[in-house]
C-alpha cells in the first residue's frame, strides 16, 4: 500500500529553515526588549540570539535580507519550486512581454520606393574582389579581424559568426514517457515501487530521476511497517534496466548529489553535435571574467559548462583512440584566440604526430611555426624554461605571483612592458 502523501528529505529542511528565520525575524519585526524576550515574545531567546551576533556585525539591512533570502529559499523546498522553475518561469514572462510590446507597437508606416539611380546601374570596371573572410586569418593584424555582428565583442576580435550553429536533438515526448514507463515497471517486476519524478534531456544521455518508495516488511514484532526501497536494491539492476531499455550501456547515479533521487542515466538514440559556439555564447560562459575562459562542453542536463585555464595551470588531456583529445585541445586553442588578440596572447605548439596542429600555421598569435620534429622540440622546450624563469624575476621584482598580477603593477610604470599571456600545446 502506498502512501497518499511522502514527506521528502528537502521539505522537511524546508521547513526546519522557515522556522528558524521566522523567530529572528519576528524579533527584530517587533521590536521587543531583552527583559521581554524572557517571556517568550518577538522570536523569544531563540530569536534574540540569531539577531544580535549578526546585528552587531552586519547591520539591520543585511541582516534582515540574509533571513529573508533564507525564508525564501525554505518555502521553495516546501512547495518544491527549483532554480529551473525560476528560470522558465522569466524565460516565459520575457516571452510575454515582448509579445504584448510588439502588439501594442503603432504600425511602421511603408517607406517611398525611390527611383533607380540611372548612374547606379552602370556596371563599374573591373570590380574588386570580395575580401575571403579565410584568408584574412592569416593576414598581418590590421585585416586579421572584421567587424563583429555579435554584440558587446571587441571589433579587433574574430566574429563569431564564424563558428557554425548547432541544434540538439531532442526526444520526443513519447520516447521519454515509453522509457520512464519502462523503468517503473521494471523495477516493480523485481519488487522495488519508484517513480520517475525528474527527466533531464542531454546531448548524448537522458537522466531519469527515480524516487524510491516503499514497501511493507514484517517487522521484528509481526506487524506490517512500510519501509523506504534502499538505493543500492535500484543500482543492482543496472544489467536488468540495460536489458529493459534495449541500452549498450546504462549508469546510475545513486544517489544524485543534492536530490534525494537516484539517477538513471540512458544513452540517447541518436547524439547530438555539440557546437562551439552554443556554448561560447552561453551565459556559463560569458561569466568569466578571464581572457583564458574555455569551452568544455555540456552536462547530462544539456547545460553548457566553461572553465578558466588559468586556475588551473597544468592540464592533462588523456583518453583512449578516438575519444576525442585532439577536438577538446582544437576547442580550447579556438576559444583562447576568439578571446585574445595577439598581442595578449602567444601561443607554441608541438605536434609529434604532425598532422593534429598542423591547421593553425599562420596564426597570428603562433610564435613561429607549429613545431613536428622531436628534436627541434627539445630546444623549444629550453627556451620556454628559461622565458619562464627570466619572467619569474621579474615577477618577484614587483612582488607578483602571476602574469596578471604582474600587469596590473606595471601598467603605469612606462619602464617596463606587459607581458602576454603564453599557452603551449602539444
Amino acid at each position: 500500500m502506498e502512501k497518499p502523501f511522502q514527506i521528502r528529505t528537502a521539505q522537511v529542511i524546508g521547513f526546519e529553515l522557515v522556522l528558524l528565520t521566522l523567530l529572528p525575524l519576528s524579533y527584530q519585526l517587533s521590536g521587543t526588549t531583552p527583559p521581554e524576550v524572557y517571556l517568550g515574545k518577538g522570536g523569544g531567546l531563540v530569536g534574540w540570539a540569531l539577531s544580535e551576533p549578526l546585528l552587531d556585525f552586519f547591520g539591520t539591512f543585511l541582516t534582515n535580507s540574509f533571513y529573508l533570502l533564507l525564508l525564501a529559499y525554505g518555502l521553495s523546498l516546501i512547495v518544491g519550486f527549483t532554480w529551473d522553475d525560476l528560470l522558465v518561469g522569466l524565460n516565459n514572462l520575457s516571452i510575454h512581454l515582448r509579445q504584448l510590446s510588439q502588439e501594442l507597437a503603432p504600425p511602421t508606416p511603408p517607406r517611398p520606393t525611390a527611383q533607380p539611380d540611372r548612374a547606379a546601374q552602370l556596371p563599374l570596371p573591373n570590380p574588386p574582389p570580395a575580401p575571403n573572410p579565410d584568408e584574412l586569418l592569416i593576414i598581418d593584424d590590421t585585416a586579421v579581424y572584421a567587424d563583429p555582428t555579435t554584440q558587446g565583442r571587441s571589433k579587433n576580435l574574430p566574429p563569431l559568426d564564424l563558428l557554425e550553429e548547432g541544434s540538439d536533438f531532442i526526444l520526443t515526448p513519447e520516447e521519454v514517457d515509453e522509457k520512464k514507463r519502462i523503468i517503473e515497471e521494471t523495477l516493480a517486476h523485481f519488487g522495488l515501487p519508484a517513480t520517475v519524478t525528474q527527466i533531464q534531456r542531454g546531448p548524448a544521455i537522458t537522466q531519469f530521476g527515480v524516487e524510491p518508495g516503499y514497501v511493507e516488511r514484517i517487522g521484528p514484532d509481526g506487524e506490517l511497517r512500510q519501509q523506504k526501497v534502499r538505493i543500492n536494491q535500484i543500482a543492482a539492476l543496472r544489467k536488468d534496466l540495460a536489458l529493459a531499455l534495449a541500452a549498450t550501456r546504462l549508469r546510475i547515479q545513486a544517489p544524485v548529489p543534492g536530490r534525494g533521487i537516484v539517477g538513471i542515466e540512458v544513452p540517447n538514440s541518436e547524439t547530438a553535435v555539440v557546437n562551439l559556439r552554443s556554448i561560447v555564447e552561453s551565459p556559463q560562459y560569458t561569466s568569466f571574467n578571464s581572457n583564458l575562459a574555455v569551452a568544455l562542453g555540456k552536462d547530462v542536463s544539456g547545460a553548457p559548462i566553461a572553465i578558466d585555464l588559468a586556475k588551473m595551470p597544468h592540464l592533462l588531456i588523456a583518453g583512449t583512440t578516438g575519444s576525442g583529445k585532439s577536438v577538446c585541445i582544437n576547442a580550447l586553442i579556438s576559444c583562447l584566440v576568439f578571446n585574445n588578440t595577439p598581442d595578449k596572447l602567444n601561443l607554441i605548439m608541438i605536434d609529434p604526430k604532425k598532422v593534429e596542429l598542423i591547421r593553425f600555421n599562420g596564426l597570428p598569435h603562433l610564435i613561429g611555426q607549429v613545431e613536428v620534429e622531436a628534436d627541434r622540440a627539445v630546444g623549444v622546450l629550453r627556451w620556454l624554461t628559461a622565458e619562464m624563469d627570466r619572467r619569474y624575476e621579474m615577477f618577484a621584482q614587483v612582488n607578483a605571483r602571476n602574469i596578471g598580477g604582474y600587469n596590473r603593477k606595471v601598467a603605469g610604470d612606462k619602464t617596463r612592458r606587459k607581458f602576454p599571456l603564453h599557452r603551449r600545446f602539444y
